[in-house]
């Protein structure tokens, strides 16, 4: 009899071992987790809130002396440009006048008559002249911009969720998350500060109408990843909003909480992507993966 009560009273083994099984896989899943965050290395909060940081990080390229050496030397390149390009507009225009014979060859080489080389010639002098002045005005106006949207966008948000190690998965859905986004940032901050430094040589690539499509793409490209960081923060921003606001009534189950966050992640992440490949490398990346995995399949 009291060798079945002892008996009785000992543990389940299965049970202790299924216990620390669970609990080492979570511990395992937790450090993952903490690597990713430790990768970013930007801030030291987790979850949502280590996103809206490196979201919200304001980054000011004038502040920067390697980009200021680097704008300096943009600034000799576009000195000396704009000097060849007028003299040699000036030299045509006076041998035109000199010896108005000289026509046919002038209309060989810019493949127009000389009066609409030398309208192409004022009007690229013209937008030399004032992509020189106002591009840096112009850069800060923009990022100012970028930042006012963001920082009243953060207005409402500023309590947001910060969900800790106690929920293993949404924990590392958003250290993954957090590490894709400082990549998209890095990149972002990067192409910034290189068309800051070199805005004055894309100037001159503007001028001439066989770069000027090179000097727009790089023009739109840095355009979209300024505004990528106001969208990123309003889509977090409204995903958590709307997620809290439902998790507050207490009809939906946190497991579908959960799910809900985890779908806020990957869009970001989509969003992220689409904005530094761009739609139409980002549509075709997606469509090579899909016949990839199709044929895998298959």
């Amino acid at each position: 009899m009291c060798v079945h009560c002892v008996s009785a009273d000992l543990p389940d083994p299965v049970e202790i071992g299924a216990e620390m099984t669970s609990k080492g896989m979570m511990r395992f899943v937790i450090t993952i987790a903490d690597m990713f965050y430790d990768a970013g290395n930007f801030v030291s909060d987790a979850g949502t809130m280590a996103v809206f940081k490196i979201a919200t990080y304001s980054y000011d390229p004038s502040d920067n002396a390697a980009l200021s050496k680097m704008h300096f030397v943009s600034a000799m390149i576009y000195l000396v440009f704009m000097f060849i390009y007028i003299i040699s507009g000036l030299g045509v225009a006076v041998l035109q006048t000199t010896f108005p014979s000289i026509d046919q060859p002038l209309r060989f080489i810019f493949d127009s008559n000389y009066s609409s080389a030398m309208l192409g010639y004022i009007k690229g002098m013209v937008v030399g002249g004032l992509f020189g002045l106002f591009v840096y005005v112009g850069i800060e106006l923009i990022l100012g911009i970028s930042h006012i949207l963001t920082s009243l966008i953060m207005l409402d948000v500023l309590d947001s969720i910060t969900p800790t190690s106690d929920n293993v998965i949404l924990y590392l859905m958003m250290g993954i998350t957090y590490f894709v986004m400082c990549i998209f940032f890095a990149w972002r901050t990067i192409v910034i500060g290189i068309c800051y430094g070199c805005a004055l040589v894309i100037g001159c690539l503007y001028v001439f109408k066989s770069t000027r499509g090179i000097a727009k793409r790089i023009i739109n490209y840095s355009i979209a990843l300024v505004f990528m960081q106001p969208i990123i923060v309003l889509i977090t921003a409204a995903g958590v909003i709307v997620i809290e606001g439902i998790g507050d009534t207490g009809v939906v189950p946190t497991t579908t909480l959960m799910f809900w966050y985890c779908v806020l992640m990957l869009m970001l992440v989509v969003v992220g992507c689409i904005f530094t490949l761009g739609w139409v490398r980002f549509k075709s990346k997606v469509n090579d993966t899909k016949n990839i995995l199709v044929g895998t399949v298959i």
